[in-house]
């Protein structure tokens, strides 16, 4: 079952990234998003190794009574320099993404309404399809947001390879741990999601009853029933009661939210915790030197992160894939097949003119 679940995830996403580069300003885009995330795991992998390796030529420098300028300076040009390029080119770049996000959201948007326009008038304004239709527009315009779901899950893949690659020296119980800890602060994230979900729609009632209430208060058109009735004081007890409801639900969320961050505290703590005394212990003995213990305890935090965010990006990507799969459907469905030419769009000073057109009533 969760492999027919995931198999059919990645069905989905295949059809939207279609859909994307069919587009002209699609295919600019997923370039642009690529470049921004392999950039940005490069100074991720330079974050992670380039510390311990100063560490490692300080105290080599330190022992030998020797310093190896040079060398020190091209790992502090790739620590310091490198990260600055990075951050200036940064604020072009995602100006760029930005203004072409928008031009595809609007491509799309114009795509969509064209094929609407030709489908039968009675299959249209079924209120069903009419629904199903202004979620298709709302999914085709976070559909930028879902390409950075697969951005985000793909920058992470990238990280878990590399960090993994590093860690590998690390006892395997230790890696067997994190992923241990990442799945359960997974299913906590999971979890907290779920229960938002359903706090939601009860929040979303009680406040629809609250403005129900309130609007008939504040409403001329049932001033004289309330005054004749002495309903006002029900009125307000109803008005109250649904403002407890509320922030009780509020309260709820919050709770649920806490113990979700207790339990993630205790597994990072406990992660951490092995991967340091581990660490110190093989650094103690001289297995390893001090700043490789750096570049480990990087490597290990990155991995779990990256794990972390596999998990979540795509546990967000498959509840968007129902999105995306109403979107499918909506474009299956047969349009009206038009005849004739089409007529060039008017520029600014063209006009309609009617002639020989006449009109009366039914009977007259």
């Amino acid at each position: 079952m969760k492999i027919k679940k995931i198999l059919d995830t990645l069905s989905k996403t295949k059809y939207l990234i279609t859909k994307l580069l069919s587009q002209k300003n699609g295919i600019r885009y997923i370039s642009l998003k690529t470049v921004r995330l392999l950039s940005g795991a490069l100074i991720g992998v330079i974050g992670i190794i380039v510390p311990g390796l100063i560490i490692n030529e300080l105290m080599s420098g330190i022992q030998g009574g020797a310093w190896n300028i040079s060398v020190l300076t091209v790992y502090l040009a790739l620590l310091l320099v490198v990260p600055l390029l990075y951050q200036i080119l940064l604020v072009p770049l995602d100006n760029m993404l930005f203004r072409t996000g928008g031009e595809l959201t609007i491509s799309l948007l114009r795509e969509f309404e064209l094929y609407v326009a030709g489908m039968d008038y009675e299959t249209i304004e079924n209120p069903e399809l009419q629904e199903c239709r202004e979620r298709v527009s709302s999914t085709i315009e976070g559909a930028v947001e879902i390409v950075d779901l697969i951005g985000n899950i793909f920058s992470a893949v990238i990280s878990f390879g590399v960090s993994f690659s590093i860690i590998t020296y690390l006892n395997p119980l230790i890696i067997l741990l994190t992923l241990v800890m990442v799945l359960i602060n997974s299913h906590m994230a999971k979890w907290m999601n779920l229960k938002r979900f359903e706090l939601r729609g009860e929040f979303s009632k009680n406040q629809r009853k609250n403005w129900e209430y309130k609007d008939m208060l504040r409403d001329k058109s049932y001033a004289k029933e309330i005054r004749l009735y002495h309903i006002a004081g029900m009125l307000l007890d109803k008005v109250t009661q649904s403002e407890r409801d509320m922030n009780s639900t509020t309260y709820k969320n919050n709770q649920n939210r806490h113990k979700v961050n207790f339990v993630l505290n205790i597994t990072n703590f406990v992660q951490s915790a092995v991967v340091y005394i581990y660490l110190i212990c093989k650094v103690l003995s001289k297995a390893i030197p001090i700043g490789s213990m750096t570049i480990y305890l990087s490597a290990s935090q990155r991995f779990s992160g990256a794990v972390s965010s596999v998990v979540n990006s795509y546990m967000a990507l498959s509840e968007r894939a129902m999105e995306i799969d109403e979107w499918q459907k909506f474009t299956k469905i047969p349009k009206i097949e038009k005849t004739g030419t089409l007529i060039p769009s008017a520029d600014g000073n063209s006009y309609i003119e009617f002639r020989g057109v006449s009109f009366r009533y039914p009977g007259s």
